[in-house]
This record gives C-alpha cells, sequence and structure tokens, in this order.
C-alpha cells in the first residue's frame, strides 16, 4: 500500500481487526454492530414461492430458521440450502448426482458452496449430457 498514507493505513489494519475480531471467526457487520451470520431473510411466503417457482417437491421440508439459527447450528436431519442456489443458480429437485458426489469428495456442507461453484458444477453435468448454457 505504497500510495496510502500512514493514517489510511492504520485505519485500514483497525478495521480489519474489528472486522476479524481476534482472528478464529470472520465477522459479517450487520447493521450497527459485527455478527458470524447476518439473520435469514427467508419467510414462510418466500419459501412458498420458492417451492412453485423452482418445482421443489411436497416430500422436501423446507422450514424458515429461527433467528437465533445459523449454518453451522441448524437443526439435526436438516441441511442448509439458501434461496440463491435455486434462484440464481438453477439448482433443481432431484439434486444431481455429481454435485452430491464433489460435495462428498471435498468433504464440505451443502450450505458451504458459492453460488459460483454450484453454476460451474450445474453447467458441468448439463455438458455432461449433451446440452450447453449459453451466456445471456
Amino acid at each position: 500500500m505504497p500510495n496510502l498514507s500512514s493514517e489510511s493505513r492504520e485505519y485500514e489494519v483497525d478495521d480489519l481487526e474489528t472486522l476479524m475480531g481476534d482472528g478464529s471467526e470472520p465477522q459479517i457487520h450487520t447493521r450497527d454492530e459485527f455478527d458470524l451470520h447476518p439473520q435469514s431473510e427467508s419467510t414462510v411466503n418466500s419459501l412458498d414461492d420458492l417451492r412453485r417457482l423452482c418445482h421443489i417437491p411436497p416430500e422436501v421440508e423446507m422450514i424458515v430458521p429461527e433467528p437465533f439459527e445459523s449454518p453451522e447450528s441448524g437443526r439435526e436431519g436438516y441441511c442448509c440450502a439458501y434461496e440463491i442456489y435455486f434462484k440464481g443458480c438453477g439448482l433443481f429437485f432431484p439434486l444431481p448426482e455429481i454435485l452430491l458426489t464433489y460435495l462428498n469428495h471435498l468433504g464440505i456442507a451443502f450450505s458451504q458452496m458459492s453460488p459460483n461453484m454450484l453454476r460451474y458444477l450445474l453447467c458441468t453435468a448439463l455438458q455432461e449430457k449433451g446440452l450447453f448454457v449459453a451466456p445471456e
């Protein structure tokens, strides 16, 4: 950062330390304080809309998380899936086997996928079937 004054560099380091806390857990700025995870914005209506728009079968149980729940502290027997996986990435049911195999191989949870990782895997699965996705 050679072009920044020492005052700017000091502020940037202080801000990073505030953001990262003691360095053990990344923090997200929500409203007036930092928190590990912001509260879910999902509602019963948004999940109903998601089910209808993305043809999610009725046997897939979807619940709105409680304010204190996060992807790491979810309910036993459930997994976290972000609405963006379906609305923005085109995820569908049944979940593609390549996706589940890849997550298992990496040893990561469903909620640890980034949207770009999901898009890449879905495009790969389509290309294997001879289908191609063109950019808009």
